[in-house]
């Protein structure tokens, strides 16, 4: 796909993140950003999520669900109160430390339009950190500079928590491979974006001197 002239895997907004320690496999964190604001986000059911994930059996592995943003507190089952936190209001540094110790991210897309027409910061974040997205056809159709082994694929008739329960049960060296895996997708886009830019300053120079 190009708009311009110009191929869109070069647009996200990426950029060189240090070398950072593995993520603590102790406790597998999910996340989810965006503001806290429910009647803004129609497509986000976060009290059918928080009931799916008071629901989630997992006696192997502890998992927490690490929900970013702004806004009030969400209602959440009691059960699930210590396996469900919420960071509110928080600097960028702590916004993507949270981000970075997560194994995966559950998008909450505010409308059909950041599928439509608007670029999620959410994509963004996930590959900033190096904590792949819970993904399925729709969203790899409309983010098409990722592919299926970039993200944790949603089957047909499977929901997020779905997927967060068979993430629990793969090997831990599997989720290490997807976060690497999706580093070094960070790392071509951002050497494509680069790259593009110099192209484009080149292009400009030599009008300009022509």
């Amino acid at each position: 796909m190009e708009a311009h002239d110009v191929p869109i895997s070069t647009f996200p907004p990426v950029f060189t993140i240090p070398t950072a320690p593995m993520k603590n496999e102790a406790t597998l964190r999910f996340a989810m950003q965006g503001d806290l604001v429910v009647d803004r986000r129609p497509n986000r059911d976060y009290e059918g999520t928080f009931k799916r994930f008071a629901k989630l059996n997992s006696t192997d592995q502890a998992i927490e669900l690490h929900v970013v943003g702004n806004g009030g507190l969400l209602k959440v089952p009691d059960e699930a109160k210590d396996r469900i936190k919420f960071h509110r209001g928080l600097p960028y540094p702590e916004f993507y430390e949270v981000l970075h110790s997560t194994t995966a991210m559950l998008p909450a897309f505010a409308s059909h339009e950041y599928v439509e027409s608007k670029a999620s910061s959410t994509i963004a974040a996930s590959l900033i950190v190096g904590s792949p997205l819970i993904a399925d056809n729709v969203l790899l159709n409309a983010y098409r500079f990722l592919r299926r082994d970039d993200v944790y694929y949603r089957e047909r008739g499977e929901d997020e928590i779905d997927v967060v329960e068979r993430i629990a049960k793969l090997p831990e060296q599997d989720r290490l491979a997807k976060t690497e895996g999706l580093r070094e997708k960070n790392k071509l886009l951002t050497k494509q974006g680069g790259d593009l830019f110099r192209q484009w300053i080149s292009e400009s120079r030599k009008r300009l001197e022509g």
